[in-house]
């Protein structure tokens, strides 16, 4: 995913799916919140989507501030919901 980055770095899904690995990965030695924090933003502004709102809810979670990331966990489901398609 690190050279998905590197070669592509405007592939919201692929800045997604790294911040989600490195704010919910079980390896406590891969996660880095202030890494998946940057990743998820840059995804975000790309791209404001479901999966760029989980990223970034995720990377506000393991960042401790609960409260944004129950927000954007909220309109994740929003925007992935077929009734708001």
């Amino acid at each position: 995913l690190r050279e998905c980055r590197r070669l592509d770095p405007k592939n919201a899904r692929g800045l997604g799916f790294l911040a989600l690995l490195k704010s919910a990965t079980e390896d406590a030695k891969m996660r880095n919140a202030d890494f998946a924090m940057l990743l998820a933003k840059e995804a975000f502004e790309l791209e404001d989507t479901a999966g760029s709102r989980v990223a970034l809810a995720s990377a506000l979670a393991e960042s401790g501030k609960f409260d944004e990331a129950v927000l954007h966990a909220q309109k994740a489901v929003a925007k992935a919901s077929p009734s708001q398609a």
